[in-house]
């Protein structure tokens, strides 16, 4: 799905984008899809792990994270604390039930998509997070803890967000 240029004022650099799956299909095909897309991005860097996705973030702080929440058992919500401090975090699941998007934006989520759904929609939410980086919109704060409090993003039930 072709996307038209909007011009945004401003003068940052596009943003970098980092995936965190476990799988490795998904983690290349993300990639793949993320580069050749007509989408206002930086770089692209993908890791499997919880471990790798710190590791990066330190040396590379992302602007954009695409985040799995199972990550081959460990939990990948326990990364937005740390993740989405300074990083717009969309959450990408096969997981889509009420509990754990709730808990997605609870614990600071952007936006939240699920692996079901076509690749465009997943292709908006990239580009509406790019645009809000782009304009200086601060990411979402952790708000009420693991109780699921919303952060002012929308969990509407087809899984994206309102902008």
């Amino acid at each position: 799905m072709p996307y038209e240029d909007s011009p945004l004022p401003s003068r940052r650099m596009p943003p970098s984008l980092l995936i965190v799956d476990d799988q490795v299909l998904v983690r290349e095909g993300l990639s793949q899809l993320l580069r050749s897309a007509t989408l206002p991005l930086g770089s692209v860097h993908a890791v499997a792990t919880a471990a790798e996705a710190l590791a990066y973030a330190r040396t590379t702080p992302p602007d954009l994270v695409l985040l799995d929440v199972d990550l081959g058992g460990d939990d990948g919500l326990a990364l937005l604390p740390l993740l989405g401090r300074q990083a717009h975090v969309m959450v990408l699941t096969c997981l889509t039930d009420t509990a754990t998007r709730t808990r997605a934006f609870g614990l600071g989520a952007s936006a939240f998509v699920g692996k079901h759904e076509p690749a465009s929609n997943m292709l908006i939410e990239v580009r509406a997070l790019a645009d809000r980086y782009l304009r200086g919109e601060v990411p979402p704060r952790r708000v009420g803890g693991e109780s699921g409090a919303q952060t002012g993003a929308s969990s509407d039930v087809r899984g994206g967000s309102n902008f």
